[in-house]
């Protein structure tokens, strides 16, 4: 199959897992095995964090879990941990929820948007970070069966991941410092 066939279905499954486990979630409620499966995958709630650097390393470290993980049984793993993330971040959204429902134009506590403001950094630039980084994980996994079945591969296709990750660690790294600096305010 021609890599960008495989790319686009690595991209379809890598997105598709993460809305399945969102979607499951909203309609049948949480699964205690997947919530507790995320937890390698995930960060945790602001409202669950005792200090300021466990955002940097949950920020940080879910990245790189989520491309580790993804190697487990060349790339099943992947979608299996981004289903539980979908699922968590399902119950951080309802949380994010909860919390600007409470607010009216006149009332806004600075620590529940201090708050609100951490859950949209998760949402909007860790998650799409992991998303990405599973995506890269199953590219590569893919790769390495290939490579030891002896079938050619291009080495673009999966050979790359290494040195694209370290953007990623870096972006994830950076957005996890904005974090923990609002989270010093809370």
């Amino acid at each position: 199959m021609r890599a960008s066939r495989l790319n686009s279905i690595f991209w379809f499954v890598t997105i598709g897992s993460w809305i399945l486990g969102f979607v499951v979630l909203r309609f049948f409620g949480s699964n205690a095995f997947f919530i507790e499966l995320s937890r390698a995958v995930r960060v945790n709630n602001p409202l669950n964090l005792n200090a300021w650097w466990e955002l940097i390393a949950y920020f940080t470290l879910t990245t790189v879990s989520i491309f580790a993980l993804s190697h487990l049984f060349f790339g099943v793993a992947g979608p299996i941990f981004l289903f539980a993330r979908g699922m968590y971040d399902g119950l951080l959204i309802a949380s994010l929820e909860n919390i600007i429902g409470g607010w009216t134009l006149v009332k806004m506590p600075i620590s529940e948007v201090l708050t609100a403001l951490i859950i949209v950094l998760i949402l909007a630039i860790n998650l799409p970070l992991c998303i990405l980084a599973g995506h890269m994980g199953m590219q590569r996994s893919f790769y390495i069966l290939n490579r030891l079945r002896g079938k050619p591969v291009n080495p673009r296709f999966g050979g790359e991941s290494f040195s694209k990750l370290i953007y990623i660690v870096i972006g994830a790294l950076a957005s996890g410092l904005i974090a923990a600096v609002i989270f010093s305010y809370i």
